[in-house]
């Protein structure tokens, strides 16, 4: 088995992990509450828009396989691995918050609810540099695999 295969093979075993998250948290919603203004985000639809895009990971590597051009491994792991971390990172930051009022509540509710902390917010941050630091990691594993298999020919 080639590199390029378990590459692919990692991305959409992680899309499937996603897709599962999204079946057995049907019913729960991410409160995000941030300077004053708060989003709630059904899990599904978060599990869900993960797996597709670990899906687009894995159709990209899989077609660099069909065309003879694989992508670099350690590229590969550096990609992953900060994505990943990244989101249980922001995931974490926002479990320990209290929960939003539904929205029909009155908006005096609103008043009894903490904002997260400033140190959540900081990892929050961090946490988004690093998955845009891993995309960048992933566009130049692209170029880096396109640039690799000109010369060899």
């Amino acid at each position: 088995m080639r590199v390029s295969h378990i590459i692919s093979i990692l991305y959409f075993i992680t899309a499937l992990i996603f897709g599962a998250l999204a079946w057995f948290q049907q019913d729960e919603g991410l409160d995000i509450v941030f300077k004053g203004n708060y989003i709630i985000i059904p899990k599904t639809v978060l599990w869900v828009v993960l797996g597709g895009l670990f899906v687009f990971f894995a159709i990209i590597a899989w077609c660099f396989e069909l065309f003879r051009k694989p992508m670099n491994k350690y590229l590969f792991a550096t990609h992953h691995i900060l994505t990943i971390v990244s989101l249980v990172i922001i995931y974490q930051s926002t479990q320990h918050q209290e929960s939003m009022p539904p929205p029909t509540a009155a908006y005096s509710v609103l008043d009894e609810v903490q904002p997260q902390p400033e140190e959540a917010i900081d990892w929050i941050t961090y946490a988004v540099y690093m998955i845009a630091g891993a995309q960048i990691i992933f566009a130049v594993n692209v170029i880096y695999s396109l640039v690799k298999s000109k010369r060899q020919h």
